[in-house]
């Protein structure tokens, strides 16, 4: 029924039966396959801290409320959930056609508990929220966040999740989004007699992005690619964020090489204590310098022969935040979000992306040149460096008040 209100079909609500809707959908749903419009069927799971507006969001790219939003410490959403919905995007006439064509968004849309959760239940909740994007093999994920200060939880959040998808995972551009929202209004930023709002904005947005990313402990040129802010008075942004989501590769991730934190935990105490368990860490760490080589070359791929980016929305302008960061900005007029700008974004994204490509080459031809045994050590020492980081975080969260159970690294 949301596809055709969607497509302008006029309906009226009646009171029928449930088993009556789903008898009326199965007459109703076979044309639809048949209308001549581009289709574009996506998921995505939303992840990120509590309260940060993740079911709000939700709720929002789903044009409904199917998810139970709060801005409690504690988090409301326990369970992932997730929900179906049928947007239109943009129109676009094609050459030597005189009609139109409909872009139809079809996306599912998946809502998580939140990491960093002050009941101590973040790791749990990321094994859950895992286990969930190896079954679904979503199109992307969205990490959602707020302007404010980072907690101990959220830290380790963030470095845990960073180790259970992998740098391969992180590396595609296309498929990872950043929200910073809540951002403040331009009422509040007047109250606060900030001068430049706009570059306020942005420099927020960069601020939280490089913290975001350097939690994910990915260094400086190998950032999170693609940022959306969203001020608190506003929805306009998660137009452009399905145009984003609609501008991911069709296949679906590959989550062979992806691990729940249980998962990782064992592994690190393995290679940290038996032969094999070091072979089978250093066989892990050279598939995933491999797999982020091919993935980065699949994204040069696709600039280098993309003619234009999707469709910018009214009132976002598009801000590079250095090399290879594209971010839209709430009422960022510096530079108008035209298709010459977009085409801009990606030259800027190919140019980024051959550098890109050319270090991560050389971090795998490095890695191997070290022989079996200097393999094993490096990545006995990475994975020391990243027990020691949980570890430290742990201990940090644990000294705030009582001890929460966790297991031991």
């Amino acid at each position: 029924l949301v596809h055709l209100s969607c497509l302008g079909v006029a309906l009226m609500a009646v009171r029928l039966p449930v088993v009556s809707v789903f008898v009326l959908c199965m007459w109703l749903v076979p044309p639809l396959h048949a209308i001549d419009d581009v289709r574009i069927q996506r998921s995505v799971f939303l992840l990120g801290p509590t309260g940060v507006g993740k079911s709000w969001l939700g709720n929002k790219l789903s044009n409904a409320k199917p998810f139970k939003s709060s801005a409690k410490s504690a988090s409301v959403t326990v369970k992932v959930a997730w929900h179906n919905s049928a947007t239109k995007l943009f129109r676009q006439v094609f050459q030597g056609q005189t009609k139109e064509q409909d872009h139809l968004l079809d996306l599912k849309v998946f809502d998580t508990p939140g990491l960093g959760d002050t009941e101590g239940r973040s790791t749990q909740f990321l094994d859950d929220i895992i286990t969930d994007i190896q079954h679904e093999k979503p199109h992307g994920i969205i990490i959602v966040v707020q302007n404010t200060r980072d907690t101990s939880e959220f830290r380790l959040s963030m470095a845990a999740l960073a180790e259970c998808l992998g740098e391969a995972t992180l590396q595609q551009t296309r498929r990872i989004a950043l929200v910073v929202n809540k951002l403040p209004t331009s009422a509040t930023m007047e109250e606060d007699e900030v001068e430049d709002t706009t570059q306020h904005l942005v420099q927020l947005i960069q601020d939280k992005l490089r913290s975001v990313s350097e939690l994910l402990n990915l260094e400086r040129d190998f950032y999170l690619a693609q940022v959306v802010g969203i001020q608190m008075d506003s929805s306009t942004s998660v137009d452009q964020l399905r145009n984003i989501i609609a501008s991911m590769p069709d296949s679906r991730i590959d989550t062979s090489g992806i691990r729940t934190f249980t998962q990782v935990k064992q592994d690190g105490i393995d290679a940290l204590k038996s032969v094999e368990g070091k072979k089978a860490a250093t066989e892990r760490r050279d598939r995933d310098l491999e797999v982020k080589v091919h993935n980065i070359q699949e994204e040069l791929h696709y600039y280098a022969n993309s003619l234009g980016g999707g469709a910018a929305v009214a009132g976002l302008g598009v801000a590079t935040l250095g090399a290879g960061v594209v971010a839209f900005i709430p009422g960022l007029n510096v530079v108008a979000a035209t298709a010459a700008v977009l085409g801009g974004y990606n030259t800027m994204m190919k140019i980024s992306l051959e550098g890109k490509l050319k270090n991560a080459k050389k971090e795998l031809s490095d890695f191997r040149a070290l022989g079996t045994q200097g393999m094993a050590e490096t990545e006995l020492a990475r994975l020391t460096k990243f027990k020691n980081r949980i570890d430290r975080l742990q201990q940090e969260i644990d000294s705030k008040g009582p001890s929460k159970k966790h297991d031991e690294f």
